[in-house]
């Protein structure tokens, strides 16, 4: 269905994206993706003297790394202007890719071990030792992270909700009054993983560490009513993941390998070890199971972005909470 390189000119100097997207179209329904990779090319081309072909060259190169076979996919992931994409090309090129099928064509170490990333999520067992880490944390899930809800990308969009938990949030007592603990380590790390809600986006955050349990982390933050429920750890570290990767509202996603390690640097900043950096494993899944982890709200509509939890240090005596909030309005 090729068609010739004037032709091709011919759209893209008359500023023809309707034309151009149609072809896009055309491409992926005959899996000519020799075909899309040329206009990818070209319009890259006719963009960086002038024309405003980057919402093509965003289409065509999305399209690659979302259904062209590996060897054509793994081409996706050299395009450097993203940021009008719906997600990272990594974490769009693992939802029909393997890492066995992917690992053989990527040469650039640094987008390589985030990939890997990527698949490891998705369940791969990966057995991938680079020279060079983007996030120093093991690629395959561990035995106290159950499977996470990977994002669903389509030709429209992306769509990833919030995991649901079961059980029904129930009544909190607010405490009259809260000794405020200050950290600077744990905030950054919490506010870490919702800051484009903020940054990027309409959201506001409220992180806070209390001395004593949920009731006072509450009335630190200045609630008066509230309603809640435990959740499990593996239940607590999928939200906080699923928040980490993504950018609110209006944020740029940052993709699931991102938030996983972000969750990571929660629990160990949680447990005020990060001058203890990197910690086995293991002893990051001990920690999670020795907190104690709340769902809560403060009876609102459950709508747009939220993380509201609390996470308690029983042996500490201190719950630290987080009241993030984003909106599309």
């Amino acid at each position: 269905m090729a068609i010739g390189v004037s032709e091709l000119d011919t759209l893209i100097n008359s500023l023809d994206h309707d034309g151009l997207v149609r072809y896009v179209d055309g491409c992926c329904s005959s899996r000519d993706w020799t075909e899309l990779l040329r206009v990818r090319d070209t319009c890259r081309l006719a963009n960086d003297s002038g024309r405003q072909m980057w919402p093509i060259t965003t289409l065509a190169n999305y399209r690659l790394a979302l259904h062209a076979p590996a060897e054509f996919a793994v081409q996706a992931l050299d395009e450097t202007n993203t940021n009008f994409l719906f997600g990272p090309l990594s974490e769009v090129i693992a939802q029909h890719h393997s890492w066995d099928d992917l690992k053989g064509h990527l040469s650039d170490v640094h987008i390589a071990d985030v990939v890997a990333h990527e698949c490891g999520i998705r369940g791969a067992d990966i057995n991938y030792n680079p020279t060079l880490q983007v996030f120093d944390i093991p690629h395959t899930l561990q035995s106290w992270e159950h499977r996470y809800q990977p994002p669903v990308y389509t030709d429209a969009g992306v769509q990833h909700d919030p995991p649901e938990f079961n059980g029904e949030l129930q009544p909190l007592e607010i405490a009259a009054k809260a000794n405020v603990v200050e950290d600077r380590d744990t905030t950054s790390a919490l506010r870490a993983v919702i800051e484009p809600w903020i940054s990027a986006s309409n959201g506001r955050a409220e992180i806070r560490g209390a001395e004593g349990g949920v009731s006072e982390a509450l009335a630190s933050i200045g609630v008066v009513r509230a309603r809640g429920q435990n959740i499990t750890p593996a239940d607590a570290i999928s939200l906080i993941t699923w928040a980490g990767s993504s950018g609110g509202a209006h944020g740029r996603r940052r993709g699931m390998a991102s938030g996983r390690y972000s969750m990571w640097w929660c629990v160990v900043a949680l447990a005020g070890l990060t001058d203890e950096w990197p910690l086995k494993p293991d002893e990051i899944g001990d920690i999670t199971s020795e907190f104690t982890w709340w769902q809560w709200d403060a009876y609102e509509t459950r709508s747009g972005w939220r993380l509201q939890i609390a996470v308690e240090d029983p042996t500490d005596g201190v719950t630290w909470i987080i009241n993030a909030v984003d909106t599309a309005i």
